[in-house]
Parts: structure tokens; C-alpha cells; sequence
């Protein structure tokens, strides 16, 4: 028996949800790691070439002239710092955060995303109603786990 397009062993659930833990990923948090302490080492090292001081003891800065090898160690420095800065915001807002939820009851799927913070906050937030049987084709919309699920209940 298929209830509305879906398969009748997924109709004795009236829904199914699927959440998403967004920018809060154990990885997110380890690439922000490593690429502030990164940031760090590299700002050290041109700095101390700069200063010609020894502030890290792995390198002796008579070793790193400042121009040209300090100045770029300096921007390595900063530009990792942004990255950084970036990862732990994405972090912090969890961007990309959500559920999917689809009701076979009352016919209605629902996909939403949090996104950065500002007037568009709530992104790719779709409701469709399913009342009928149709065939969805939708761009994943930097989403790819969405195509997958309406593939796999076969509207």
C-alpha cells in the first residue's frame, strides 16, 4: 500500500526528523585549533624577525631576515587569523544548523537552516505540501543531504 507516494512501512510513523549540527562539528572545532595556534606561530616568527629577538626559541630570528621572509611569515600570521576568526564565528552562530522534517500526516515537508547572523538569519526555509503525489527535483543549495532524502522517499 503507498500513502501518498511514500511506502506504507514508512506511514506507521506519522513523521521522521532529521537534525544537523552545523558549524558545532568536532572537526570545525579542531581546524579552528590548529589554525589559530598556527596564526600565532607565525605572527612569533615575524615579529621576532622583525625585533631581531629571540621570542621563539625553535628558530633564531638571525636566521629570518624581515624582508622578505618576515613580512610574509607576518601575513601568513594575520590571514590564518581571519580564517580562525571566521571558523569560530561559524562555531559560535552554528551556521548550517537544522532539521528536516517530513510529516506524512498532515503532508507537509519542512527544511530549515540557520545561517549567519543579520536579516537573513533563517536559510533554504522551504514548506511543501505533499497532499498530492509529485516528484521533487531540488539544487541541494549548499545542502547535499536534501536531495538524498526526497530520492529516498520516492515522491
Amino acid at each position: 500500500m503507498i500513502l501518498l507516494g511514500i511506502k506504507y512501512e514508512l506511514s506507521i510513523r506519522t513523521y521522521m526528523d532529521r537534525t544537523y549540527k552545523g558549524g558545532s562539528k568536532t572537526s570545525n572545532f579542531c581546524w579552528a585549533i590548529i589554525l589559530f595556534l598556527g596564526s600565532l606561530g607565525f605572527l612569533l616568527v615575524g615579529t621576532s624577525s622583525y625585533l631581531g629577538r629571540n621570542l621563539i626559541s625553535l628558530f633564531p630570528s638571525q636566521e629570518i631576515v624581515f624582508f622578505p621572509q618576515g613580512i610574509v611569515m607576518s601575513f601568513y600570521g594575520i590571514a590564518s587569523l581571519f580564517i580562525s576568526s571566521y571558523l569560530w564565528c561559524t562555531i559560535s552562530w552554528n551556521v548550517g544548523s537544522g532539521y528536516d522534517r517530513f510529516d506524512i500526516k498532515d503532508g507537509i515537508v519542512c527544511i530549515f537552516r540557520w545561517g549567519f547572523p543579520g536579516k537573513n538569519r533563517r536559510v533554504c526555509f522551504i514548506k511543501i505540501s505533499i497532499k498530492k503525489r509529485v516528484k521533487c527535483h531540488f539544487s541541494p543549495c549548499g545542502f547535499g543531504h536534501f536531495a538524498s532524502l526526497v530520492q529516498r522517499f520516492h515522491f
